[in-house]
């Protein structure tokens, strides 16, 4: 049976057992999930339906609920309707995402909804109460094939590793920063797991705290979690940070995919520094010996490495005055350099860029994701393609539009679409007022 058929169907039948309140008019609720069982950090889509044989007066905003063993995310409402026996109703779907944390049952609780609709025949919004269904849902233990401390579920996962890439230029005693950053799309920060550090022979390591972030738009959720640690290298020689491959499990492919980053082999050599240190402190020794043992020698100016006294405590002054010196400069030029490239990542053009490294790519997920991210970074009426397209005048978005519409649908991998035209749109978008064409001035 068609499967439009048998939604009407059940639609129609569900009129049946919805009341008729005295005022004429039916309104009722639906929940669905997803899915009903799922692993560990699998999300659930879970969607709550209101319908009305009116209109809605007042939109419907349950805002974020706690589900207990799992995190909730809620998304915006979003305005539908349904054609059932020749009759239109309104509908609003108000859409979560319930990520469990532990496995086990967890139930998505009943909601208690303020809907302010207006009876048959009349305009003005009537507050109604109603409640919605509870749903269960079975939570699966991490596969035991699986180490457990380094479960990931998300639709995407991108690394950045950032360490000095002087591997040739190290000394014993110098420090290095290491940081990682995983971006996961499709999950959020709590779950992503801490990075698993390796010991290494002849490194001194001090981790830092790490650093938690999630980012949620309209229609999606990403989240990144970054980790730093300090290597003091103790030992000169050949060092080996060995690989690492870090895995995530696909939650609707239902697929295992694994991302390794690359081993870095460092020449530790001398450090001079340090033997200079262990010459002064042997030479201090001497000296001291010497006073002790020879009265006359306390008439002759006490020397170190050549220098008086005086004149090494001048030295130390001047050198400690220029270290603190350059050491404020740094200070000053890391925050510019932060606060820039925080500034970058929020920008429009930085969104834009991630859309366009997945229009390359063609993976038709990471191109909706993307595409909306960098959507509601600009000021259009709405944020959607046909929003873009109005804002623009590029009548050729609406092709585009269309091509990722059919490949959602049909569930397609992947996806081509035509770059030259998203950058028509931008550069038709970013274009100041007095170098836009006349077609786009409005006589005022």
């Amino acid at each position: 049976m068609n499967k439009d058929l048998l939604k009407r169907l059940s639609f129609a039948l569900l009129l049946l057992l919805v009341p008729t309140d005295h005022y004429g008019q039916r309104i009722w609720s639906n929940v669905n999930l997803d899915r009903t069982s799922a692993y560990v950090g699998q999300p659930i889509t879970v969607t709550i339906e209101v319908y009305t044989s009116t209109w809605f007066t007042r939109g419907i905003d349950p805002g974020n609920i706690q589900v207990e063993g799992a995190f909730t995310v809620y998304f915006r409402p979003v305005s539908s309707s349904i054609r059932v026996e020749g009759k239109t109703y309104a509908g609003v779907r108000l859409i979560y995402h319930v990520f469990p944390h532990r496995p086990g049952n967890i139930l998505f609780p009943s909601l208690n909804l303020t809907v302010q609709s207006p009876p048959e025949g009349d305009y003005k919004g009537v507050e109604r109460g109603l409640t919605t269904e509870q749903k269960p849902i079975t939570v699966k233990a991490i596969p035991s094939d699986f180490s457990g401390d380094q479960w990931l579920v998300a639709t995407s996962l991108s690394i950045t590793d950032n360490y000095p890439k002087n591997v040739t230029e190290v000394k014993t005693g110098e420090v290095w920063t290491r940081s990682i950053t995983r971006t996961a799309n499709g999950t959020v920060a709590e779950l992503i797991p801490p990075f698993n550090w390796d010991s290494i022979p002849g490194i001194s390591q001090y981790p830092s705290r790490s650093q938690l972030e999630s980012h949620k738009t309209k229609t999606s959720i990403y989240a990144t979690r970054t980790e730093t640690m300090r290597y003091l290298f103790t030992e000169e020689g050949e060092v080996t940070i060995p690989a690492k491959t870090i895995y995530w499990f696909h939650p609707y492919r239902e697929k295992l995919y694994k991302r390794t980053l690359e081993e870095i082999s460092i020449n530790v050599l001398p450090n001079p520094d340090l033997g200079m240190v262990k010459t002064m402190r042997d030479s201090l020794s001497t000296q001291n010996a010497e006073e002790m043992g020879n009265i006359e020698s306390k008439s002759l100016p006490v020397m170190v490495l050549g220098l008086t006294i005086p004149q090494l405590a001048a030295l130390g002054t001047a050198s400690i005055l220029v270290l603190w010196l350059v050491a404020k400069l740094l200070i000053r030029l890391k925050r510019l350099l932060v606060s820039r490239r925080r500034d970058y990542l929020k920008s429009e053009l930085y969104y834009y860029r991630k859309f366009q490294k997945a229009l390359k790519a063609k993976q038709i997920r990471d191109i909706e994701n993307t595409l909306y991210q960098w959507l509601d970074q600009l000021s259009i009426k709405e944020p959607s393609i046909y929003g873009l397209a109005e804002k623009t005048g590029v009548k050729e978005l609406e092709n585009e539009a269309q091509k990722l519409h059919l490949g959602l649908v049909n569930n397609q991998n992947s996806i081509e679409l035509d770059n030259t035209v998203w950058n028509q749109a931008r550069k038709t978008y970013t274009q100041k007022p007095k170098d836009l064409p006349s077609k786009y001035w409005i006589n005022p």
